[in-house]
């Protein structure tokens, strides 16, 4: 453990001081951008990997969180992809691959005015690659507790006409009893361009996944099942200078536990539709932007234990991003108003200034947004989880600063401040084996992340990341629950003109309080993962063949997540991808 500190330390000093020409995530605008290029330098297989190396992004299987707030909206090539049956809004991330991934947005503690509730930790953008060629790849690994995972997809384009399919299996025995999981995924679009101006496009999956509920590390479950059914389907059609999205997205999950009597079943039904259009400004010499939208939303909910419950929403909001053509300053101003049937209505106003030079840039950010408590929050029960009606939304009031130094051609350096005060926080408070989300009034988030960025030699690039949080209870003046206050990641890889490339990365998470009185402490963590690549061409295939091997979690640390559940120990997989 104290090597691993001690190897993380010094990861991160010879990041600041070492010599290389070196660039980094682009953060010159309201957004950290990541593109294709940069995600292809860093040797990951997952989205979520690429996410974790912004700093105070965190990102796991099916969880999202940007400086310890959980409600951050996903949207992947204008849909929105949150898991409606979650208690944050949640990610399947399995309807993302990272090979098709041309960009991402990372908007931290913004971006609500456009996107809408439900985004006070931020908002990812993703966009994906539209080939105009019949193109595609194919995956698999296996590794320890029987762990199997495969991924096919494909896509052409004949005329004006683009067709897209794919499909993917995921099984393990899991390594905790009755952690046995299976995992589907099939998915397809379809578009049409009629000419730059007017195209349609067609997408819809279906993800499925059965598997049993080990419960928590102190209070196992070991007869409890859980099973989850999500179907989503989207049309967006782009005319006239208009943009209309309509979603449906019909989401199922049940737990059952015999030896608690429990058999509960959670249905979540939406649909949503949203016009926009956005217009190119040209005022005083200055561009801009100017994008105007409005929609609705009408959810359904049913479970065992109370009746269907019908709750509308029905938004505005306008947007303006300019490039001063003086000086090298970018504003966006940005206001939402929401209207929903069971809250009221709540407005969100939005503003991003920043400057960019040779040198160096700087960005500020102000807003306010809105979180409403999810159905699963107020009326799901499950072995470790008791509903809470009375809910009420949260408000957050956001501030942020970002700063960014190229230290001559040899490193950069990324200083973010902020400070969130959270109003009505919901909060999942445990005592025993289970507990339920209140409202806990006000909470304060400040803190700071940091990011350097450097090239140690011709073939080696290291990247490292930290995060200081302090987030408090104002009304007790006592430290949240399950939030470490120290957060880092040094991530070095070596990718030479050779086809062999390798990457080491060292993630470290401090202690937290467990318990609201903050008399109980869960232990930190330091963990350390390497992903080793080879790629070879056979005959006349254009793109050569990826094999691969990856350990996590190397030294075979046990710990536990911030949420009691027990953490993985040393796992492994090999595999190969073959693109064609």
């Amino acid at each position: 453990m104290k090597s691993l500190i001690s190897l993380i330390s010094f990861l991160f000093l010879i990041s600041v001081v070492t010599p290389g020409i070196v660039r980094g995530f682009t953060e010159t605008k309201a957004y950290v951008l990541i593109t294709q290029n940069d995600i292809a330098k860093l040797n990951v297989d997952k989205i979520q990997d690429v996410l974790n190396m912004v700093p105070g992004v965190n990102a796991g299987n099916t969880f999202i969180s940007i400086r310890g707030i959980y409600k951050v909206r996903v949207v992947l090539d204008g849909k929105i992809i949150n898991d409606p049956t979650s208690s944050h809004g949640g990610v399947k991330w399995e309807s993302v691959s990272l090979q098709a991934v041309e960009e991402i947005k990372v908007y931290k503690n913004s971006g609500g005015a456009v996107f809408g509730s439900d985004a006070s930790g931020g908002v990812i953008v993703i966009t994906t690659r539209k080939k105009n060629k019949t193109s595609g790849f194919a995956e698999a690994h296996a590794g320890n507790f029987n762990t199997f995972h495969s991924y096919l997809s494909c896509q052409t384009q004949v005329n004006k006409l683009s067709l897209s399919a794919a499909t993917g299996l995921d099984t393990t025995d899991g390594f905790r009893s009755n952690s046995k999981k299976k995992k589907t995924l099939i998915q397809g679009d379809a578009g049409f361009i009629h000419d730059e101006v007017t195209r349609f496009s067609v997408f819809a999956n279906k993800i499925s996944e059965n598997r049993g509920s080990p419960g928590l590390y102190a209070y196992p479950t070991p007869e409890a099942r859980y099973s989850y059914d999500l179907f989503t389907g989207h049309f967006i059609a782009e005319f006239l200078g208009f943009t209309n999205r309509l979603s449906y997205t019909d989401a199922e999950k049940k737990n059952t536990n015999p030896a608690k009597n429990l058999d509960k079943v959670l249905c979540i039904e939406k649909i949503r539709d949203e016009l926009s259009r956005q217009v190119l400004l040209d005022f005083w010499g200055n561009r801009g932007d100017l994008t105007l939208g409005s929609g609705f939303e009408k959810a359904s909910a049913a479970s065992t234990g109370f009746s269907t419950r019908d709750e509308l929403n029905g938004w505005g909001f306008t947007s303006l991003s300019s490039q001063l053509d003086t000086m090298p300053v970018q504003l966006s101003l940005g206001l939402r108003f929401e209207n929903f049937s069971e809250f009221g209505g709540y407005f969100s106003p939005e503003f991003t200034a920043g400057i960019q030079k040779d040198d160096w840039s700087a960005r500020i950010s102000l807003s306010r947004t809105h979180n409403i408590p999810s159905f699963y929050q107020r009326y799901y029960q499950s072995s470790s989880m008791q509903p809470n009606p009375d809910l009420s939304p949260e408000q957050a009031d956001n501030f942020g600063l970002s700063m960014s130094w190229k230290l001559s051609s040899k490193a950069t350096l990324d200083v973010s401040p902020f400070y969130n005060m959270i109003t009505d926080r919901i909060s999942y408070i445990r005592e025993g084996p289970t507990g339920s989300y209140v409202n806990l009034g006000k909470v304060t988030y400040k803190g700071v992340d940091i990011s350097c960025d450097t090239r140690l030699s011709k073939d080696f690039k290291l990247k490292t990341t930290y995060t200081y949080l302090e987030a408090k209870d104002v009304n007790t003046g006592l430290f949240l629950t399950s939030k470490s206050k120290h957060r880092a990641l040094a991530s070095l890889v070596y990718n030479p003109a050779s086809p062999f490339s390798l990457r080491l990365s060292i993630k470290y998470a401090s202690k937290f309080f467990s318990n609201k009185e903050n008399t109980k402490e869960g232990d930190g963590y330091t963990i350390g993962n390497i992903r080793m690549e080879y790629q070879r061409k056979f005959f006349s295939m254009g793109d050569p063949v990826t094999f691969f091997v990856e350990v996590k979690n190397i030294t075979d640390e046990s710990y536990l997540y911030a949420d009691g559940y027990l953490a993985p120990p040393r796992t492994w997989v090999t595999g190969i991808r073959i693109k064609f």
